[in-house]
């Protein structure tokens, strides 16, 4: 993409991202994460919820709270699709109390 002189922006990288998870690639989607920070592209909520997901999904509670914890402490919005990630993944490991507290919010 680069060499045709187009530069990918958050919704390219997220993409990317997406399809990584879905194929079971939750470290790649890391990196192209990282990747996305380091040449200065900002992730927005779909990027975060996207490895959010992920996450969970791979029973990796811990990384991914550490995510939710990032866009706090950046100031990225909470949306529907991220509080659907959050709550999704939280009855997925076996905490169902702390989704329904966030249902509560």
């Amino acid at each position: 993409m680069t060499m045709k002189g187009l530069v990918p922006d958050v919704v390219t990288y997220t993409c990317i991202m997406n399809g990584l998870c879905k194929s079971g690639k939750v470290e790649e989607a890391k990196s192209v994460f990282r990747e996305m920070e380091e040449v200065g592209v900002v992730p927005n909520h779909f990027s975060y919820a996207t490895l959010i997901d992920s996450l969970f999904k791979d029973g990796n509670a811990g990384e991914a709270f550490a995510f939710q914890g990032q866009m706090v402490v950046r100031g990225v919005g909470f949306d529907v699709v991220v509080y659907t990630a959050l709550m999704d993944g939280l009855f997925k490991v076996g905490m169902p109390n702390d989704a329904e507290n966030i249902w509560g919010m």
